[in-house]
């Protein structure tokens, strides 16, 4: 809604949306569940394939990182 408000497009966004649920069991010792965090992942992957297609949804962290 707020894209819209100013006149945007939604498939103009461009960017990434990122979460890195490893590295948040890597660093705390605790993560969500991860079966849902990955369904969570691909919704918004098909979300993004058919309306944002310069959006990216996969974030990936170098390991050396953590």
């Amino acid at each position: 809604a707020a894209i819209k408000a100013k006149g945007l497009k939604v498939s103009d966004l461009h960017g990434c949306i990122g979460a890195d649920p490893i590295g948040e069991l890597v660093k705390t010792g605790a993560t969500a569940d991860l079966e849902k965090l990955y369904d969570e992942m691909a919704e918004a992957i098909r979300w993004s394939k058919k309306n944002a297609p310069k959006l990216r949804t996969i974030f990936c962290r170098q390991p050396g990182l953590y």
